[in-house]
């Protein structure tokens, strides 16, 4: 019974010790650069619930290659050069299900670009994208997938940004137009996320400077609604954003006159209002980072903080407490910014990107 109750106290010690050090079990793991893609930076990432896939992007010129990295095995592979589409940067990237479909972006011996290709890992082929009907070209814009349908919108051609898009269906291979009518102001490096049954709109920069306005399209009714500037976060662009479920949270970028930002707010569009973040134990302002839902945090890591200085470090931010904790930075990898990153349901994995010496091939894994 004495034995009993001296472990009983033991827990419960261990339990008071927990609550009041934080102690947890995160850490950094590197992952292997044998067989990794080349360094790069501005590529695309996706996460096919198994792999991790990475393409395209800019290293002493753009890239058409890429590579699959599987965190169970810890390997890399290569992806066909066979059929590959044109090389590029500023591209977006979309997961099917059962492919990865790559659009648009900017290559400096063609120009900006509106073609794309149709990836599937499982036999490891390319297959073009129609551009019968396809929007035009473009880099800076976003891309979102539906479920069904893939949807492009904004951007720029270098001399104009866009308030248009197209939606593309994988499975008929054609592109339809979505309205234009009371869509946003043209904008380019803004952000977008799918909420299920919308798309939504936020931030960037157009023809009247940086913003904070956005809005939500509904691809069934083929129409757009407005999103509210009451409480809004201040205008920006190079910023992150992610869906919780039912919140839109936009954090970091850069503001008016160039300056680094470390706020953000919390957007319900059930209800179309904004909710500002603490800025209470915030990370550093930065541009250039990532940002990825665990389920119940948004971490954000890395980017260029002050003075375009590289970084390494990030923070967890819990919505239902309106509170950040840092992440630890013990053996996490180097600093970068322009990289990438995804949850592959128990991890963050971060790789690419540019450092304070030049571009990285590297990366980890980062467990809570």
């Amino acid at each position: 019974m004495r034995r009993c109750v001296l472990s009983l106290l033991s827990i419960l010690c261990f339990l008071l010790i927990y609550s009041t050090t934080g102690y947890s079990q995160e850490k950094w793991t590197l992952i292997p650069t044998e067989k990794a893609p080349d360094a790069r930076v501005f590529q695309t990432i996706v996460w096919t619930g198994s792999q991790m896939i990475i393409w395209g992007g800019w290293s002493n010129g753009q890239s058409n290659t890429g590579g699959i990295y599987d965190p169970s095995t810890n390997e890399w592979m290569s992806i066909s050069a066979e059929k590959v589409p044109d090389m590029r940067e500023n591209h977006t990237a979309v997961w099917t299900e059962s492919s990865m479909i790559v659009w648009g972006g900017v290559n400096d011996n063609v120009g900006v670009l509106n073609t794309g290709g149709q990836y599937d890992p499982s036999t490891n082929t390319w297959r073009p994208i129609t551009t019968e009907g396809v929007p035009e070209a473009r880099n800076g814009h976003t891309a979102i997938w539906t479920g069904k349908y893939m949807i492009v919108w904004g951007g720029s051609n270098i001399l104009d940004t866009f308030n248009t898009g197209g939606q593309y269906d994988p499975s008929s291979e054609a592109w339809i137009p979505i309205a234009i009518e009371g869509a946003p102001e043209t904008r380019s490096n803004h952000t977008a996320v799918w909420t299920d049954s919308q798309m939504i709109i936020w931030g960037g920069i157009g023809h009247s400077g940086v913003l904070n306005t956005g809005g939500q399209y509904d691809p069934s009714s083929e129409a757009w609604t407005p999103i509210t500037t009451e409480g809004a976060p201040t205008p920006r662009v190079f910023h992150t954003v992610i869906w919780t479920g039912n919140q839109m949270i936009a954090w970091g970028g850069v503001g008016d006159g160039g300056v680094g930002l470390n706020t953000g707010g919390r957007y319900d569009p059930s209800i179309d209002t904004w909710t500002p973040i603490t800025t209470e134990g915030v990370p550093e302002a930065r541009n250039g980072h990532t940002a990825i839902w665990t389920g119940k945090y948004m971490i954000v890591w890395g980017g260029a903080g002050s003075g375009g200085v590289s970084l390494n470090t990030g923070g967890r931010y819990d919505p239902s407490t309106d509170t950040w904790t840092p992440i630890t930075t013990e053996g996490v990898p180097e600093a970068r910014n322009g990289h990438t990153a995804i949850w592959t349901g128990n991890q963050m994995i971060v790789w690419g990107g540019s450092d304070d010496e030049g571009v990285s091939n590297t990366g980890a894994k980062f467990s809570e």
